[in-house]
Order: C-alpha cells, then sequence, then structure tokens
C-alpha cells in the first residue's frame, strides 16, 4: 500500500504537470508529497508555488525544500478565500494548480476557485481532489465533506471545463478543469 491518501505521481499526471512548468499548490497543508513531488518533476527550470494561510507551515515548507535541495519552491501566505490577496503570484502566470483537501474547510468555496484561477493562464489546468462526502477512518467529519457535483455544478459560471472525474484515492474523488 502506498503511503500517501493521494498517490503524488499519479494525481500530477493527471494534471498535466511536466518540466519547467509554474504550478501552485493552493493551500498546501501539511502534507507535502505533492508539492515536493511537483518541484523534482518542474525541475530547476520551473517554479512551484505553495501557497497557505498557517504562517508558521510555511517556514517548515521552507526548511523542508532547503533540506531537500530544492531552489524551485516559493512559499506564498495567502488567503484563498479573498480575490487578488495572493500579490505574489501574478495573474494567469500558472500552468497548473491543484486544491487537494483543502476547499472542504471552507464555505467560499467558489471564492476560492475564483482566486486559485485568477492566477492560472487561461486554458490551463486546475485539479481539484477532495475527501468523499462519506465516514471513512480517517479524514475530517462527514459535515464538512462535499459531493464533487458542488464543484461540477458551479464550474461552467466560473469558465471551467472538466476534462476529468476520477477516484484520487481510497478516501478521496478527484476533478481535473
Amino acid at each position: 500500500m502506498d503511503e500517501h491518501l493521494i498517490e503524488p505521481n499519479a494525481f500530477l499526471k493527471r494534471a498535466h504537470v511536466d518540466v519547467g512548468m509554474t504550478v501552485a499548490d493552493f493551500g498546501v497543508g501539511r502534507d507535502l508529497s505533492l508539492l515536493m513531488t511537483a518541484a523534482h518533476k518542474i525541475t530547476s527550470t520551473g517554479i512551484a508555488y505553495a501557497l497557505d494561510v498557517v504562517k508558521d507551515l510555511l517556514s517548515i515548507i521552507e526548511e523542508r525544500v532547503a533540506m531537500d535541495g530544492l531552489t524551485n519552491v516559493q512559499t506564498v501566505w495567502t488567503d484563498l478565500e479573498i480575490y487578488g490577496a495572493a500579490r505574489t503570484v501574478a495573474d494567469g502566470s500558472v500552468n497548473v494548480g491543484w486544491l487537494v483537501t483543502t476547499l472542504y474547510m471552507s464555505q467560499k468555496k467558489e471564492a476560492m476557485i475564483k482566486e486559485c484561477l485568477r492566477m492560472i493562464k487561461p486554458g490551463a489546468t486546475l485539479a481539484i481532489a477532495d475527501w468523499k462526502p462519506q465516514a471513512t477512518p480517517i479524514g475530517p467529519a462527514v459535515e464538512y465533506r462535499f459531493a464533487p457535483k458542488i464543484i461540477t455544478d458551479i464550474a461552467p459560471s466560473l469558465g471551467l471545463k472538466l476534462q476529468e472525474e476520477f477516484e484520487a484515492g481510497e478516501y478521496h474523488w478527484g476533478l481535473v478543469f
């Protein structure tokens, strides 16, 4: 069994992450597996943004990437619920961004997605994965979880076109726009 709840290489392949890209982990959190795998995959010719609202977490990420010898990761303190808050990430500069186990924590899902889309290039990729809306041995309480239909229903109004819906692991669903 893989040690990760969402297998990083499989997820990043579905999101079409490749060498030289600018990528963004929106709401990176404590599990750095996607960020670290992406940073290695894009090589030093790319940029990996690690965005989060928890300042202390960003310090931990900076220490971890330094230990791994990565020079292409930039941490950004921001509140994704506020449009334009991540000022250090230019509009339309990201090739691939992802929101993984982040949206369940917010009542402002649409606002968070809008802020992510501000940073993503037109026609580029946004991948979303979150907890399945059922009780599982790990993860948040069921009342915080939601079905992917919540996102696919608002996607057209945000200019998003669903490319793929998939199982992102035993406890997660995934969408690629």
